[in-house]
C-alpha cells in the first residue's frame, strides 16, 4: 500500500505524498519519530483542509491527535464524505490532574499563557480536574457526532491490543456491511 504523511500543528510542517516502498516507510516512520514541530497551536481543520487538496484519491487516513482543537467540524465532516477517516485519540492521564504541589505556574502549551494555581487547594484541582473532562468528553462527542471511526490510546499503556481491537472490529464490521 502507499503511505503518506502529514505532520501539522497551526501550520503543515512537513507533507510527503504517498508512495510505496520500505525506503518510503522507514523515511516516514524517520520523520514521524525525530520531527521537533515549529508551531506551539493546532488546527485540526486546516491539515484535514490541507489533506484534501493535496489528496485526490479515496483513502484510509488516519488523524492522530488528542482532538482538544476546535474548528475541525466542517473539514472533517468534507474530509470523511471523500476519505475512509479514523480519528486516534491520543490521551494523557497526567494531563487530567495537578498533584498537590502549592503554588504553581501553568503554562498553556498551545497559546502560552501563563497562570498561577493554588494546587494545594483541593476545590482547585476538582475544578482543574472536571474542566479536563468535560473537554475531553465535548471533543469524544463532536468526534462520535462525525461518524468517523475512532481509536482511544492512551499514553500511559501499550497501544497494540487497542489498535488490534479496533482493527478486528472494523474488519468484522466492513465484512458485514458487504
Amino acid at each position: 500500500d502507499r503511505v503518506g504523511l502529514i505532520l501539522f500543528t497551526d501550520e503543515i510542517e512537513l507533507y510527503l505524498p504517498p508512495r510505496k516502498g520500505r525506503k518510503h516507510v522507514l523515511r516516514v516512520i524517520r520523520e514521524i519519530v525525530e520531527a521537533e514541530p515549529r508551531g506551539k497551536k493546532t488546527r485540526i481543520g486546516d491539515a484535514l483542509a490541507y489533506l484534501l487538496k493535496v489528496q485526490k484519491r479515496r483513502s484510509v487516513v488516519f488523524v492522530l491527535s488528542d482532538w482538544l482543537d476546535t474548528g475541525y467540524d466542517g473539514p472533517l465532516r468534507i474530509a470523511r464524505a471523500k476519505h475512509d477517516v479514523v480519528a486516534v485519540r491520543v490521551s494523557n492521564p497526567s494531563e487530567l490532574s495537578l498533584p498537590d504541589l502549592g503554588i504553581i505556574t501553568v503554562t498553556d502549551a498551545e497559546t502560552g499563557a501563563q497562570r498561577m494555581l493554588d494546587s494545594s487547594s483541593r476545590r482547585v484541582r476538582e475544578a482543574f480536574e472536571r474542566r479536563e473532562r468535560e473537554r475531553r468528553e465535548i471533543a469524544r462527542k463532536r468526534l462520535m457526532q462525525s461518524g468517523a471511526d475512532v481509536v482511544e490510546l492512551s499514553t500511559d499503556t501499550d497501544f497494540v491490543a487497542p489498535l488490534a481491537g479496533f482493527f478486528r472490529a472494523r474488519a468484522a464490521r466492513l465484512r458485514g456491511s458487504r
